[in-house]
């Protein structure tokens, strides 16, 4: 059976969600794996929980979980921290990415992900889509996501790395109608 696998990415806060969401109220049966849930399952393995705690400290940890707020503060401002957890945590979120698309019955699968291509996710998708909505845009819908877009690859590189690109630059609705092009012009239905 021929499994279609479309990677969604962009910038944080540029529509990724709501593309996805659309998609599976639009097609039927699709499985959808949110690679930052899929990164938030994986801090708590447990061995790649010990692994995170020796390299950042105890501190990061909180009621025997990793407390994301306290790495993210460690990470986002230390280039070479950030490599470490990169280096720790993207191969366990490509297993358990891959795991999910060779068990899932279904044959449509969207994985949704700022960091598809970061992480090494881009060969297992039969397409790549970017999601692309302006800086201004993103900062007045989500004001907290400034540094978090500051750390991430620039509008023209997520352009560049993907092979469509659909502008969240308009209404809702027009989003929706441009997402439904891009799927009937690759014939996914």
């Amino acid at each position: 059976m021929s499994k279609t696998i479309i990677g969604i990415t962009g910038r944080t806060g540029s529509g990724k969600s709501l593309a996805c969401q659309w998609i599976k109220e639009t097609i039927a049966h699709v499985e959808h794996i949110d690679c930052d849930h899929v990164g938030h399952q994986v801090l708590e393995q447990p061995e790649i929980k010990q692994r995170l705690i020796k390299t950042f400290g105890e501190s990061i940890e909180e009621n025997n979980r990793i407390d994301r707020t306290k790495l993210g503060t460690i990470v986002f401002n230390n280039k070479q921290k950030l490599h470490q957890l990169n280096a720790i945590v993207h191969p366990e979120i490509c297993t358990a990415v891959a795991h999910t698309i060779q068990t899932t019955p279904q044959t449509i699968i969207i994985i949704e992900g700022a960091l598809i291509h970061q992480v090494g996710l881009e060969h297992l998708c039969t397409h790549t889509i970017c999601i692309d909505s302006p800086t201004a845009t993103i900062l007045e819908r989500r004001p907290d996501k400034a540094i978090i877009l500051s750390k991430q690859p620039k509008s023209n590189d997520y352009i560049n790395m993907c092979h469509h690109t659909i502008k969240n630059n308009t209404s809702i609705d027009h989003y929706q109608k441009k997402i439904t092009q891009l799927f009937n012009r690759l014939n996914i239905n």
